[in-house]
Parts: C-alpha cells; sequence; structure tokens
C-alpha cells in the first residue's frame, strides 16, 4: 500500500514537470509587414532573458526586460520602443502566440527556428482581422 502511494506521488510530480513548458532558442514571427526573431535563453541561474531583432529596421538585439514566464504564461518588455508581450508558451515550448503593445496593439505569434517538432513544410502567412484602422490584425504561420 505504501508503495502505490509513493508511485502515485512520482508520477503526479512527473506529470507537472511534463506540463512545465520550456521556452528557448531562436523564434521568428511577422508583426505586421516587419519580421522579428526573438532570442530567448535562460542564464545559470535559470533566469529567463532575451533580445528582439526587427529586421527590416534594422534593429539588432533590442534588450528585454521584465521577462517571466508563470506556469504557460510568458511575458516581457522592450523598453527602447516602449513595446510588451504577453501570451502563452506550447507545451513543446516550440511555439509563443501572444499579443504585441505598443503603438498599436497587435496578435505576434512566433515559431521556434530551432525546434524538432515544427513543421519542415513551408508555411503560407496569413492575415486576418484587419479592420479599417488597422488596431486589430492577426499574422500568423499556417
Amino acid at each position: 500500500m505504501i508503495r502505490l502511494r509513493w508511485l502515485s506521488v512520482f508520477l503526479c510530480l512527473g506529470a507537472a514537470a511534463a506540463q512545465t513548458p520550456k521556452p528557448g532558442g531562436d523564434y521568428s514571427g511577422m508583426l505586421g509587414p516587419l519580421h522579428g526573431k526573438l532570442h530567448l535563453k535562460a542564464d545559470a541561474s535559470g533566469t529567463l532573458q532575451c533580445t528582439l531583432d526587427s529586421l527590416e529596421q534594422g534593429a539588432m538585439g533590442l534588450p528585454c526586460a521584465s521577462v517571466r514566464l508563470e506556469a504557460n504564461a510568458l511575458t516581457f518588455d522592450i523598453p527602447v520602443v516602449g513595446g510588451k508581450w504577453h501570451g502563452t508558451v506550447s507545451d513543446d515550448g516550440a511555439t509563443l502566440d501572444g499579443t504585441w503593445s505598443g503603438a498599436r496593439t497587435s496578435r505576434w505569434y512566433f515559431t521556434g527556428m530551432n525546434h524538432s517538432s515544427r513543421p519542415r513544410s513551408r508555411r503560407a502567412l496569413t492575415a486576418s482581422g484587419w479592420g479599417r484602422s488597422g488596431a486589430d490584425c492577426e499574422y500568423r504561420y499556417r
């Protein structure tokens, strides 16, 4: 009976650990016509750090601040441009799906560039939900 209790405790702990996403590496996504690359890594203490590249604007290595991961919710700020991103990390850590808030609020979906779980085929970029003001837009890879 005691063995069954310990077994159930270990199974529960294993399931909880398996559900915690481990984001990290390089991610790519589109914000309107702009290509963005997010570089996310954990330092030696496990604290997440990131930088953002805006390729068309030639802005490389924009430092992130206030990077937080709680369960599968990820948030970070880019103070130099006055922007914030908040969203969720997929269970396998391969995608980040969230919202960018800056001059305007837009959906910003990132796909991991170095994750083996991502599809190998070419993906088409689609845009939907573009409002008259341009404030509501969604760009997503399929």
